[in-house]
């Protein structure tokens, strides 16, 4: 179990709640959906939906390949960190509207969505506590549409564990999962919200 810190009782129930449905959800596609030579059908429909669609153009086909080979590693990087005893969760109530939030790439900016509500302390990947702050508490629970509280914390947990950025603008909520997609799979797959996004499918 992570150790959490500062956050009122209530609070606290919310985001165990959200750690257990993303650390169950992880676990249950690395076991079920990532245990076979080849990910299984429903992990190529979300991957679809999410990050690319199959071409017949063999440099489209390389990309959707490299975009896999990612999205797994990553997904198996988020699943190894969360059942860790050094993940830390925090909360920060004076995370506003123009929060940054650093990832392992050094992505930064004004943040104007979801991210208003998370921070890293450092560059590092997993190397600082996710910080958390008030927004959080006004999401819905769990949504496949909507950001929410345990996409929220896949989104920041992708981050945390693997490196992933928030790439341009909007990246966030189906509108930037939409755009990064039209970017090609291996922006989508190294974008938070796309990943986030295509986890929460399985929740």
């Amino acid at each position: 179990m992570p150790s959490f810190s500062g956050f009122s009782d209530a609070h606290l129930t919310c985001v165990k709640l959200a750690y257990q449905a993303t650390r169950s959800t992880l676990e249950k596609m690395v076991t079920n959906d990532l245990a076979g030579a080849s990910p299984s059908a429903k992990f190529r429909t979300e991957f679809t939906k999410f990050i690319g669609n199959l071409s017949s153009k063999q440099d489209v086909r390389r990309e959707m390949n490299k975009a896999e080979d990612l999205l797994i590693d990553t997904i198996k990087a988020m699943n190894a960190k969360v059942a860790s005893l050094t993940f830390k969760v925090q909360f920060d109530a004076n995370l506003d509207a123009n929060a940054q939030m650093l990832s392992w790439k050094f992505t930064q900016g004004n943040i104007q969505d979801l991210s208003d509500m998370w921070s890293f302390s450092n560059s590092q990947r997993g190397g600082s506590p996710m910080t958390i702050g008030p927004a959080f508490f006004t999401l819905p629970y769990k949504s496949l549409t909507e950001q929410s509280q345990v996409q929220s914390f896949m989104h920041e947990l992708s981050h945390h564990a693997a490196g992933t950025i928030d790439d341009g603008s909007p990246c966030y909520g189906q509108q930037g999962v939409q755009r990064l997609k039209g970017l090609g799979p291996l922006k989508a797959a190294h974008n938070a919200e796309n990943v986030a996004f295509f986890i929460v499918q399985w929740a």
